[in-house]
């Protein structure tokens, strides 16, 4: 069996390349493919510890013109996410990096005192940076997720879907849970195992 982990190679998984995608987008929705959340997890701000990290949107708008926003490159579906909620919050950068990897794009945060938007499994890639790291909620009661899914051949790979997504969400369960935690408290609470689907 052939898993992949990343946002991208829906290509392979329609050629046949691979037996399983674990992704964010779960919008393969046509008959031939059968899918499964995984998990959900809340976008957060993150700055550098020892800045005050904007309590309000009015606040951020501020704090967005003054700092460097750390982003994914647009290949990522989290810059999609991120970049929606910007406009949500019309919030404009006038300082922006893209980065391709989520332990640059924490490191980045650290070193350079910029800010971002992002969800709380991306800040556990990052860990190495965590005590120079500030996380809050984004302010204005904006509620943006991400779910992981896993997607499949309904027809052929239908077992191959089964067992990755039970195997993934017991490791989400029993061990990231838990780390998420322990790398910044903060992110107690802020990954979701979904059942169903």
């Amino acid at each position: 069996m052939n898993l992949v982990l990343t946002a991208v190679p829906r290509e392979a998984l329609a050629a046949e390349r691979i037996d399983v995608l674990i992704s964010p987008d779960g919008r393969l929705d046509d008959e031939r493919w059968a899918r499964r959340a995984l998990y959900r997890e809340r976008f957060l701000l993150v700055g550098p510890r020892g800045h005050a990290l904007p309590e309000s949107v009015a606040d951020l708008r501020i704090y967005g013109a003054t700092r460097p926003f750390i982003g994914n490159t647009p290949e990522s579906s989290d810059h999609d996410e991120a970049e929606r909620l910007l406009r949500i919050l019309d919030v404009a950068p006038e300082r922006r990096i893209a980065v391709s990897s989520s332990y640059a794009l924490v490191g980045l945060v650290a070193e350079l005192g910029g800010w971002s938007l992002v969800p709380a499994t991306n800040l556990w890639c990052g860990q190495a940076f965590a005590a120079r790291l500030k996380v809050a909620r984004v302010p204005g009661d904006m509620q943006v997720t991400r779910t992981m899914w896993a997607v499949a051949d309904a027809g052929s790979r239908f077992p191959e879907l089964e067992l990755t997504a039970a195997a993934a969400q017991a490791v989400v369960r029993e061990h990231l849970a838990g780390a998420l935690a322990s790398v910044l408290p903060e992110l107690a609470g802020e990954i979701e195992v979904l059942s169903g689907a």
